[in-house]
């Protein structure tokens, strides 16, 4: 080395290796079932980047977005069926029932959005928006098998025929009071037609 210097002669000290950083790509996961991941307007970026959990987010994204549609058709067909047979139902009761019930699927389908792209981040009670999401679900499912057997069991014991006949002896039917803001039943009076003998003329007669 000291000869080299002598001589007027200089080395380049060797150089590092060069350290390549491998950049982990980020993972999409599809809003809506069926739909392809390319379409930007129809995917969100994970927070997750192992393979198995992105499949993981992928079930419950779509899970509660899918959620949310069905809730949302359901409901337009509650007010659908309300407006065509209890015509005397209230507005404001059916704007507040799909007010509710679509707000609370909104909240459900932002819990798992927001848990699958931030990481699960933890809510104001210290439970993760995952969290949240598992349970609600899971009590939404139980208060539907719930409602379902119920209504096995009631048909089961002849509740449907219990009720035609009910309907059949009694003629009274529930109206709405916008007074006092509760269901009331009023009789219904029937028109009896009673013609005489010689046909000539009718005379409606009514009997309570």
């Amino acid at each position: 080395m000291q000869a080299e210097q002598a001589a007027g002669v200089t080395t380049a000290a060797p150089s590092a290796a060069p350290v390549n950083y491998v950049v982990a790509q980020p993972a999409y996961v599809a809003l809506v079932p069926f739909i392809s991941e390319d379409f930007s307007a129809f995917r969100i970026q994970s927070g997750y980047q192992d393979p198995r959990i992105v499949r993981l987010c992928r079930i419950v994204i779509q899970v509660a977005m899918a959620g949310f549609l069905l809730e949302l058709l359901y409901q337009i067909a509650v007010i659908f069926l309300i407006i065509n047979l209890q015509p005397a139902t209230p507005t404001s009761l059916i704007v507040s029932n799909f007010l509710i019930n679509m707000g609370v699927a909104a909240i459900l389908m932002y819990c798992g959005i927001v848990g699958v792209k931030r990481r699960n981040p933890p809510c104001c009670c210290g439970c993760g928006h995952l969290q949240w999401f598992r349970g609600w679900n899971m009590f939404n499912a139980t208060m539907h098998f719930l409602y379902f057997l119920m209504r096995v069991l009631y048909l089961a014991r002849g509740g449907a025929q219990e009720d035609d006949e009910l309907a059949d002896e009694t003629s009274s039917s529930t109206t709405w009071d916008s007074s006092s803001g509760n269901w009331t039943q009023v009789e219904v009076e029937e028109e009896v037609e009673v013609r005489p003998v010689d046909g000539a003329s009718r005379y409606p007669l009514r009997t309570p």
